[in-house]
């Protein structure tokens, strides 16, 4: 995509933004990122009903964020692509999975594409993506 006349593109992302690289898609940049670690509580109580026992399990990690096309675009990761990234540095890096996203469409020339995508923590040494028309009910 061709830079707009009148308009300067500096190139480097801003503060509270991330590049992700993906597989196969490339490098983006991530704004808006919104980290969930969703964590599962099991609790028991006594026979009187006062509090007994708790269990504190962590839960599936996902992150939505906005990604921002770069200036040589050659299209959107898809479900399925992987990018290992650190979104916080008490957890070091994590492998990441694209969820399904859906890419707007515009005919402004001057718009920046951007994409909303929803990641989720890869929790197995594997990822195996099924096509769509291979599921059956």
């Amino acid at each position: 995509m061709p830079t707009p006349p009148g308009s300067v593109i500096d190139g480097s992302p801003g503060y509270g933004s991330l590049v992700i690289t993906f597989s196969s898609a490339g490098a983006f940049i991530a704004e808006n990122i919104n980290p969930s670690r969703p964590v599962q509580t099991a609790r028991d109580r006594k026979t009187t009903g006062e509090p007994g026992r708790s269990r504190y399990t962590t839960d599936f990690n996902s992150f939505t964020c906005v990604l921002q096309a770069p200036a040589t675009f050659s299209g959107w990761p898809v479900f399925g692509e992987t990018a290992t990234l650190t979104i916080d540095s008490n957890y070091g890096a994590e492998t990441w999975i694209c969820m399904p996203p859906e890419a707007p469409i515009t005919n402004d020339p001057s718009a920046l594409r951007k994409l909303n995508v929803t990641m989720q923590k890869q929790n197995c040494t594997t990822v195996t993506t099924v096509a769509a028309s291979a599921v059956t009910n």
